[in-house]
């Protein structure tokens, strides 16, 4: 599935889709880990050492296994710090980022495709996507020879930043960061950025092969780059079973990029929750700031990059910036609580967020307060954003996709958001690019195969703007909702309120399929 997401993203990007090349191990365990630490200007201890020998001698397989893994990790590794890490610049503090009007390249459809990477060749990219295919090939070969080898030879490997392996199926923290990090089972803990990049690793991964594990640290979860998030390189997150939480805050987190490539794929049946921002309180106050919670690509989603969440099923929570209050006080400041390229959707970038079978809920902006604390100069200019600008599946000026496979969801863009805005400020409550809805550009989309669903956007909302002041619109033009089996859907949005209604997304090219009311309709 990993692969089918990475293939439509390369098409959005206009770069080629190639086969990942072909790898062979290296010479063995220990050649690769000492590549890897020499890399990162560590060593292997003693310990370290005897642990790789002892498993080359007790059990060859898992051993090439393993320096596979961390053979097509190195390349990874070197192609992403020649492409993406290197040639990424982001202006934090520049509100001019989050306005609505600005965009990091192309726009999809109007003028030939998507480029959230202006500064980075498409060959540079493909190089990218095959090294992360190749390494993902290496994780299932690795799943697989796990599976059979016995518990005499599995010993740990400790050697933070560069790699940590623990072969047993103990339960431990993983506190250091690390750019590489394999654990064959129990109830662990990542303390640490967790397959995120950020200002240390031009790429990051870990994968976990089984356990019921927690990702950050729910009193304070880290910010930019964590939890297989991109911020700025290229970080993978690979669960195979267990019920998992990944806590996190903002910006390439969850599988969600922020000028990077991020891939989060939890591949079993638990129940599991991602949450960005999650009753997060975010405050910043500077002339230029930007206050965020659970938002600029998380959760699958991408704020000028490509960010990817993959779920196997269970009944799971997609959370960004859900009960969060964020504030900005500034004369050019935004306060951003789950939008820009949130579960699944793309701002100025490619998002996708892939599930299966389960009552899911994907929420970006529910109950949250934003307050934009700014003056009364004709200079000042601030921004209230609550769930929109790339939510849940919509697009703006990017591409956003959110497939769920079935049960009984619930998807909420902007519902009951508190906005607090004084003079000179712009509100957008679940507006611009949700729930499959598209601006500036077309090629979003949300599509749920079955279940009885409950759609929600930009209802419920509590706004206080002084004037001079502008609300953003609710619109759902240029993108397809597609709802499948399933009696009694409830759709809900600034146009209407209504159970098995036949509801379209405005704008000349929007389109929304309802299989049970055998309804197929087109605006324009």
């Amino acid at each position: 599935m990993a692969e089918a997401v990475a293939r439509q993203q390369s098409g959005d990007l206009g770069i080629p889709s190639d086969e990942p090349p072909t790898t062979g191990s290296a010479s063995s365990l220990f050649a690769a880990l000492e590549s890897l630490t020499h890399r990162h200007a560590t060593i292997l201890d003693l310990g370290d050492r005897l642990a790789a020998q002892i498993v080359e001698q007790r059990s060859p397989g898992l051993a090439d296994a393993l320096a596979d893994l961390v053979t097509t990790f190195l390349r990874l590794e070197a192609v992403s710090d020649t492409s993406v890490a290197k040639k990424l610049t982001d202006d934090q503090a520049s509100p001019a980022r989050l306005s609505p009007a600005a965009g990091t390249g192309a726009v999809p459809g109007f003028d030939g495709g998507l480029d959230p990477f202006p500064h980075v060749e498409g060959g540079e990219l493909a190089d990218v996507f095959a090294a992360r295919s190749a390494f993902l090939n290496a994780v299932e070969n690795l799943a697989m020879v796990a599976e059979s080898s016995t518990s005499a030879a599995r010993p740990a490997v400790d050697a933070c930043p560069a790699v940590a392996l623990d072969t047993s199926d103990e339960s431990r923290t993983f506190a250091n960061d690390c750019a590489l990090i394999v654990s064959f089972g129990g109830d662990d803990e990542y303390e640490n950025n967790a397959g995120g990049t950020g200002a240390t690793f031009p790429a990051a991964a870990v994968v976990d092969l089984g356990g019921d594990d927690t990702y950050g640290q729910p009193s304070d979860p880290r910010c930019c780059g964590v939890n297989g998030g991109g911020f700025e390189g290229t970080g993978v997150l690979v669960d195979a079973t267990g019920n998992d939480t990944y806590h996190a805050n903002a910006r390439g987190v969850n599988g969600g990029a922020d000028n990077g490539i991020g891939l989060l794929v939890d591949a079993g049946e638990g129940t599991d929750r991602y949450l960005a921002g999650h009753e997060a309180e975010e405050r910043c106050e500077a002339e230029f700031c930007v206050a965020r919670a659970g938002s600029a690509g998380v959760n699958g989603g991408a704020h000028v990059g490509v960010g990817s969440l993959i779920d196997g099923g269970g009944e799971d929570a997609f959370l960004a910036g859900v009960n969060a209050s964020v504030t900005c006080e500034g004369s050019k400041c935004s306060a951003v609580a789950g939008g820009l390229g949130v579960n699944g959707g793309g701002y100025s970038g490619s998002g996708s967020l892939v599930s299966s079978d389960g009552d899911d809920v994907y929420q970006a902006g529910t109950n949250a307060t934003t307050e934009c604390l700014g003056d009364a100069s004709h200079l000042s200019r601030c921004l209230s954003i609550a769930g929109g600008h790339g939510a849940n599946g919509g697009g703006h000026l990017g591409v956003g996709r959110l497939v769920d496979a079935g049960g009984d969801d619930v998807y909420e863009a902007g519902v009951d958001v508190h906005a607090l805005c004084q003079a000179r400020c712009e509100t957008y409550p679940g507006v611009w690019g949700t729930n499959g809805g598209a601006t500036a550009g077309w090629g979003s989309s949300l599509v749920d195969l079955g279940g009885v669903d409950a759609y929600r956007a930009a209802v419920g909302e509590d706004l206080a703007c002084d004037d001079p002041c502008m609300h953003g619109d609710w619109n759902g033009e240029n993108g397809l909702l597609v709802d499948g089996d399933g009696t009694g859907d409830r759709y809900e949005d600034p146009d209407l309120a209504c159970t098995d209604c036949s509801r379209t997304p405005r704008g000349v090219w929007g389109a929304m399929l309802d299989r049970d009311l055998s309804v197929a309709t087109e605006s324009g």
